[in-house]
């Protein structure tokens, strides 16, 4: 396979979308013609007019439009370039450009981190489905993650676009404790973890949580990872000392429960972001995606499973690479990401 670089095909080679349109779904499809082209740049420009109406209808984030509109134009500009030129053919090099090598965010042409494939492999799969429901197509490319992986069963991670939505949309539950299940989530905590915390787990001076586990997952002290989750966090604390609210009650669940009731509750919490956000036809989207993307954050950050592992609280590397739909032992070469604003880790006791 030859070695592709992605970065010249950034660079659009034919306009394919100009200005956004504000009909509707159905203006959309009753005004296509009859006989519909099915050449990949005909197909593209209704897909994008429906991801249009879509934003108009509130079904789709203006930033998650803009993202995946420039990596679909890039795809099929790049897959055209090869001459395959319908979404059908395309297919044939949706693995190479998935690995296409592009810019970093100082400008410097490397492999793509985990969370771009999986951003990559999202947003073309969008394409696809879109134009599935106008027979445009009869494919639909793998999810970019484990070979054989259910992610209808065990969920895939939040992809950027995704987690951007999630932070908007909690940021309005702020009074609530969905937002900072949310913020817990991104953190690194997994829904048995959120059940299980309490006030005195949260220590807003120096920026840690104590992720207290359950039988199977280990307890572990890690970072409040960013900026957003801090504020959250510091709001939520900040309302639950003021109601003079026990040290040892529930920052999330109620703590009179079951673990298995408390661990329900933390899950109904972040499924509800989900919903609202727009994503509850999104089988892969689950509530453990939320922890599933602190994982992918902190490989991309240390190219290290083992770093993966420590976050989950995971005794087992084979786990914690399938929780971030990565097959590790493939030998990926990856070059660290760094993204100062946040940084899920662990952090020593």
């Amino acid at each position: 396979m030859r070695e592709v670089n992605f970065h010249k095909f950034q660079q659009l080679l034919l306009p394919i979308w100009g200005a956004r349109s504000t009909r509707s779904r159905y203006q959309v499809l009753t005004g296509m013609p009859e006989l519909q082209s099915l050449d990949s740049r005909d197909v593209l420009k209704t897909v994008l007019a429906l991801w249009s109406a879509d934003v108009d209808a509130h079904d789709l984030s203006e930033q998650t439009f803009d993202r995946y509109r420039g990596l679909a134009q890039q795809y099929v500009n790049y897959t055209y370039t090869d001459g395959l030129t319908t979404l059908d053919a395309a297919v044939e090099l949706y693995e190479q450009w998935l690995g296409a090598k592009g810019r970093d965010r100082s400008g410097r042409l490397s492999n793509p981190a985990i969370s771009v494939r999986h951003l990559r492999s999202c947003a073309i799969r969008a394409v696809y489905a879109t134009a599935a429901t106008f027979a445009a197509t009869t494919k639909m490319p793998r999810y970019e993650g484990r070979d054989g992986s259910d992610v209808r069963k065990q969920g895939r991670p939040l992809n950027e676009c995704e987690v951007d939505r999630c932070r908007s949309i909690a940021a309005t539950y702020k009074e609530t404790r969905l937002a900072s299940a949310v913020a817990l989530g991104l953190c690194g905590a997994g829904t048995a973890d959120i059940g299980n915390m309490n006030l005195s787990h949260i220590d807003l001076r120096d920026g840690s949580l104590v992720l207290p586990g359950s039988r199977k997952i280990a307890q572990r002290r890690v970072a409040i990872a960013g900026e957003w989750e801090h504020e959250v966090l510091t709001h939520r604390v900040t309302a639950l000392q003021a109601a003079h609210t026990s040290s040892h009650a529930g920052f999330i669940v109620n703590r009179t429960g079951s673990d298995a009731s408390r661990q329900a509750g933390a899950a109904i919490a972040l499924t509800k972001i989900l919903s609202v956000a727009g994503f509850d036809e999104d089988a892969g989207l689950k509530p453990s995606s939320f922890q599933r993307w602190a994982g992918v954050a902190v490989f991309d950050q240390s190219a290290s499973v083992v770093d993966v592992a420590r976050l989950l609280g995971s005794g087992s590397l084979d786990a914690a690479a399938r929780s971030i739909d990565l097959d590790w032992r493939n030998g990926l070469t990856l070059s660290p990401v760094t993204n100062p604003l946040y940084r899920p880790r662990v952090l020593p006791w």
